[in-house]
């Protein structure tokens, strides 16, 4: 597994002052998206170390104005067009914060120009676009990640040490459960596949049922939102089975709250708006064994105590903003030839296509196997006035 020498338990702040101890050489990273996920990447590059925000572009003159003005960008080091950008400021990097349909045609202007490229999730809107974006990645020999950014999360990261070191026992089961139907299953519900991919492994079928309504979803359900793609229904359930014998569940209702069972234990974690019942505070993770190695089937009790989550700073434990800083800190050093992004473009394909699969699955009625077979968007046939992946790559 890559990346597996992040220490969760000094900080992200201890990792960051470690290895970028002096000023030195920051790389110039220019920022295109001034919305509001692209606050989450200023506020991270303009005090890390080892990058300097010199340029940013959005089409909105409102929000351009108002994103330099808070993170210091010279008026005409804004821009409202990429390609100028790209063209008139000398870059390392560059962060995308667009609407999804961009993604694949920034991504390869920047590269073509020799750009490393962090871009936001969801990677693409079909798995032709992520695989030009990676095409054009390695032609260029740039580093392409993606913020999935749950990867950076101290508690996501301590919960893979404990399965890895098999402190749950033989590892069994995932349960997630997140607002994932209709636009937000490419938004957001491919941050939770990115999630279970990262603590079970590459996905070997997905069975989906796709909701409208409460009725269970036809074609008629289909449809396009701007710059999001092709969408169906507005509620999703979802099992994942992955290859190394671990299955997974998605609940499309809640905000977030993954659970993690083992045969020796369980962890609990959660982000969610509208929280469950929850004894530890602001804790925001929790986890209990079973020295049995039954899973707790036979009623054999262990200590019969839930713990917040060791291992990690009680800061990181409570505030899981740290994570941007950690995914972001790991790419700059991947620039530099350290490891991979904690993300790759390769992951954020992956997670793309587990998407795609739960759509498969339900309009033919069965199991999707991946990879996907064809590879082409379950509902493009659906929908016969898309657009093709290569127009907007034009």
């Amino acid at each position: 597994m890559a990346n597996e020498d992040v220490r969760v338990s000094r900080g992200v702040a201890a990792e960051i002052a470690e290895r970028w101890p002096l000023a030195g050489q920051r790389s110039r990273v220019g920022l295109i998206g001034c919305g509001r996920i692209a606050r989450q990447h200023a506020s991270v590059l303009t005090t890390h170390p080892a990058t300097s925000l010199v340029a940013i572009c959005d089409a909105n003159p409102a929000a351009l104005a108002g994103f330099g003005s808070t993170y210091g960008v010279p008026e005409d080091a804004r821009f409202s067009d990429h390609r100028q950008m790209l063209d008139r400021v000398p870059l390392d990097i560059v962060h995308i914060c667009t609407w999804p349909d961009t993604h694949a045609a920034i991504t390869t202007a920047a590269a073509a120009r020799g750009l490393h490229v962090y871009c936001e999730k969801p990677m693409a809107l079909t798995l032709q676009e992520a695989d030009a974006m990676l095409a054009a990645c390695r032609r260029a020999g740039v580093v392409l990640g993606i913020n999935h950014h749950r990867r950076g999360d101290s508690r996501f990261l301590r919960a893979r040490q404990l399965i890895a070191g098999g402190a749950l026992g033989t590892f069994r089961m995932l349960k997630g459960d997140h607002g994932g139907g209709g636009r937000r299953l490419m938004a957001m519900s491919t941050h939770l596949y990115d999630l279970f991919r990262y603590l079970a492994g590459d996905v070997a079928w997905v069975s989906g049922h796709v909701l409208a309504e409460g009725r269970e979803a036809t074609a008629a359900d289909v449809y396009e939102i701007e710059h999001e793609g092709l969408a169906a229904g507005d509620e999703v359930a979802a099992q994942f089975a992955f290859r190394n014998g671990t299955y997974a569940f998605h609940n499309g209702l809640g905000h977030v709250d993954v659970e993690l069972t083992g045969t020796h234990g369980r962890i609990l974690l959660y982000e969610g708006a509208a929280r469950k019942p929850w004894p530890f505070g602001d804790a925001r993770a929790a986890w209990s064994c079973y020295p049995n190695g039954e899973g707790g089937r036979s009623g054999q009790q262990g200590s019969g105590e839930w713990e917040p989550l060791d291992g990690i700073s009680y800061e990181e434990l409570c505030h899981p903003q740290h994570a941007h800083r950690r995914m972001i800190d790991r790419f700059r050093r991947a620039v530099d030839g350290e490891g991979t992004p904690l993300c790759t473009g390769e992951d954020g394909r992956a997670s793309l296509e587990m998407a795609l699969a739960l759509y498969a699955s339900h309009f033919s009625g069965k199991r999707a196997y991946v990879p996907l077979s064809p590879p082409e968007h379950p509902l493009a046939p659906l929908w016969p006035g898309r657009k093709m992946a290569n127009e907007r790559l034009a």
